[in-house]
């Protein structure tokens, strides 16, 4: 699934219990994170539903008993792993073996998001997120989907938009983009 295919599953209120999100654009990752979280977590109630792992060395303990807990007074409580986590980087057995558990049955209560930009597909932990939940990749926008993010940006923002403008601005990022890729080249 893409971001514009997780986008209408969050409108029509097809949530799924667990979300892997890969891919380079991280960006818009965390953009459709703020509408779940939005969308799922009475507002105000954040520090109540909402728990965030992105250090090192996650406790898988203390990851279960998050997901397992009720939220309190909202739909859903939302837990977040950032890969900066690693999650992928664990090699106890019984903790991956706990983990894969979890995932084959999913508390009912939790909305689960793991960020993983590029998974290793022969990894059980890999293959146990997307046989039990959805496996959403952020691909880099080509031109056309850039300029309708960008106006539904702006449009949002309650901002007049003129076609030329956002036309410059992707032919500028495109230019700082191929400087900055020869730069690392050594050019």
């Amino acid at each position: 699934m893409n971001y514009k295919e997780l986008s209408k599953s969050v409108k029509n209120k097809e949530i799924s219990p667990v979300y892997l999100f890969t891919g380079p654009e991280q960006y818009i990752g965390h953009m459709m994170e703020k509408t779940l979280i939005g969308t799922e977590i009475a507002k105000g109630l954040e520090p109540l539903n909402l728990t965030t792992y992105s250090d090192k060395n996650v406790d898988v303990s203390e990851l279960l008993a998050t997901c397992e807990t009720l939220p309190m007074m909202s739909n859903k409580r939302m837990v977040i792993i950032r890969e900066e986590a690693q999650l992928d980087k664990i090699t106890d057995k019984k903790a991956l073996d706990r983990i894969t558990a979890y995932l084959e049955k999913p508390s009912p209560s939790t909305l689960l998001i793991i960020y993983w930009e590029q998974p290793d597909k022969r990894k059980k932990l890999y293959k146990s997120l997307t046989k039990a939940g959805s496996l959403v990749v952020f691909e880099k926008l080509d031109a056309s989907d850039l300029t309708a993010w960008i106006t539904r940006r702006i449009k949002n923002a309650g901002k007049k938009n003129q076609p030329f403008r956002i036309g410059t601005f992707y032919a500028a990022v495109d230019v700082f983009n191929e400087r900055e890729k020869n730069h690392g080249n050594g050019g």
